[in-house]
């Protein structure tokens, strides 16, 4: 299915465009990184086979050697927790960015908002939400999505910062309430939210998708709160007026054209004349 189809338009604006770029990104290299562990445990696997008395441990150090990598201390009971934990650290970074970047693309819409940094003010996501909804602007998650948002998020926090289990153990029970609308929404994913101390792939797989949905849901939403005729009359920067009149002269079609073509590139979407017009 088409990105199109689902979403339902074909708006956009950069701040989501360069999240679910990065996100794409840092998930292939991830996947790449999946693909090396697991040829490493099938090839474990393969010899251990063949004798029983190799450990993990023993089998590691022989492939350190090998590739010539100086493995360090290596906690072998649970390291996976750990290793899978460690991918999501990344994706909540380039959502903090997303949130950044949103916030000046909203002023590009005349939209203003700030976050306050003070601890005890919310998420930054919380508090975009709510500052948008007193603009009029609801942005509708469901809460489930919410609440996955927010263990990944601690479970993130923990593994970044070394804090102990109870920083989200509350979290996520919480999410485990919901296991079979996410394993609806996030089919195929059926070892995510297995132990508040087990950490899977299927858990990276689901924590960057509910970041994409929810980055996207902000971007359609805002979409239905645009004041087009409003944006083109305050002449925006993005706009370049200079050669619009150097390439169309006198011709107001031509120009008319130009702003559809611009506005098409950076917000994904075709307006129509009158309201192109309102950008001369």
């Amino acid at each position: 299915m088409k990105r199109h189809a689902y979403r339902g338009t074909s708006f956009d604006i950069p701040a989501n465009k360069k999240f679910r770029k990065q996100c794409g990104e840092y998930d292939s290299l991830i996947q790449f990184e999946e693909c090396c562990h697991r040829a490493l445990i099938k090839r474990y696997n393969e010899e251990k086979g063949k004798d029983h008395s190799l450990s993990f441990k023993l089998f590691t150090k022989k492939i350190a050697t090998g590739t010539k990598v100086n493995l360090g201390f290596f906690d072998f009971d649970n390291y996976e927790n750990s290793l899978y934990a460690s991918y999501i650290i990344y994706p909540y970074g380039a959502f903090d960015c997303f949130i950044q970047d949103i916030i000046k693309d909203l002023k590009d819409f005349k939209i203003n908002i700030k976050i306050d940094k003070q601890k005890g003010k919310g998420t930054k996501l919380s508090q975009l939400l709510k500052q948008l909804r007193k603009r009029g602007i609801d942005v509708r998650i469901e809460q489930f999505k919410i609440d996955l948002f927010e263990y990944y998020r601690l479970r993130r926090n923990s593994v970044a910062h070394m804090l102990p289990e109870t920083t989200y153990i509350s979290s996520f029970y919480k999410s485990v309430k919901s296991r079979h609308v996410v394993s609806e929404t996030y089919p195929n994913q059926p070892n995510a939210l297995t132990s508040y101390d087990k950490m899977t792939f299927d858990d990276f797989v689901v924590c960057t998708a509910n970041l994409n949905i929810i980055s996207d849901i902000i971007t359609r939403t805002i979409e239905k709160n645009i004041n087009w005729k409003k944006i083109g009359k305050s002449h925006p920067y993005w706009i370049n007026y200079k050669k619009i009149n150097a390439i169309c002269s006198f011709e107001k079609q031509k120009k008319i054209d130009f702003v559809r073509k611009v506005i098409e590139g950076r917000y994904g979407v075709e307006l129509s004349d009158e309201l192109c017009e309102s950008f001369l």
